[in-house]
């Protein structure tokens, strides 16, 4: 018991005996190895915005603020987050009023709950940071208009994205995303043989997604067509397209053998 008194009285009269800065802020620095503004490892701080002061031990890399209200600057943090009480604040501040000045970094960004997740753009000129090697993205427009989002798609396919009317949704104008399925699905080549009118050449295709009543258009791959002869498909089960090639006439017609192109709406 006695020693630990001694061990406390030993401490104390330390941090006594330290050189304390006498710059005026809300943060005064102890000890001499204090470099700048940085707090180094083991170094004690008092800070002067509590009441009462306090003292605390310093972080590897922590940047202590003096005479600024701008913030502290992080460097490399080890050990457990979840300790570093001014960090959550911090944190915890951006989580209600997320506002950054430059750039923002990470791996990967997830929304969370149940409202929608949006991502806003401002317009603007000037020059755009360039983007990192092997990667994508996205810019804002180089001046304002009528402010909008892209609604994106409760699902996807193999297709091409369209953009629909705006319209006003959950609050904001928005502008729906569609997927087009209009992919060309070749036939393989076919005609070459005589072609009876009433006795149409036909065959299926496979085309993933595709619905009885969507729209199914036919074309010759080659854009060369034979006036006596009309190709033609429909969707005559899901995912299953049926095509024809129709004699026109009263005369039986060979076609040129060639692929054709079946395309669903």
């Amino acid at each position: 018991m006695i020693t630990r008194l001694l061990l406390v009285i030993a401490l104390f009269a330390s941090v006594l005996s330290a050189q304390i800065d006498t710059t005026p802020a809300s943060v005064r620095r102890q000890n001499n190895d204090v470099v700048g503004n940085t707090c180094q490892t083991n170094d004690v701080i008092l800070v002067m915005s509590t009441t009462p002061p306090t003292w605390e031990v310093c972080k590897a890399g922590i940047f202590v603020s003096v005479g600024s209200t701008g913030g502290g600057t992080w460097g490399t943090i080890t050990g457990n987050i979840a300790a570093q009480s001014d960090l959550n604040a911090a944190f915890a501040a951006l989580n209600s009023s997320p506002t950054f000045t430059g750039g923002v970094t990470s791996p990967s960004f997830n929304g969370s709950g149940t409202t929608p997740q949006v991502v806003g753009m401002t317009a603007g000129v000037g020059s755009i940071t360039a983007l990192a090697a092997n990667s994508a993205g996205l810019s804002a427009p180089d001046s304002g208009g009528t402010a909008y989002r892209w609604k994106m798609p409760a699902s996807t396919s193999a297709g091409i994205p369209v953009v629909g009317a705006t319209n006003t949704s959950r609050g904001v104008l928005e502008a729906p995303i569609t997927i087009n399925k209009w992919l060309p699905v070749p036939t393989g080549s076919i005609g070459g043989s005589a072609i009876t009118p009433g006795t149409p050449l036909t065959g299926t295709l496979t085309d993933t997604g595709a619905a009885v009543g969507d729209f199914c258009q036919m074309t010759p791959s080659t854009g060369s067509k034979n006036a006596a002869i009309t190709p033609y498909c429909y969707v005559s089960a899901t995912n299953t397209i049926t095509w024809e090639l129709q004699a026109q006439g009263a005369s039986p017609v060979t076609p040129t053998a060639q692929v054709y192109n079946c395309r669903v709406n």
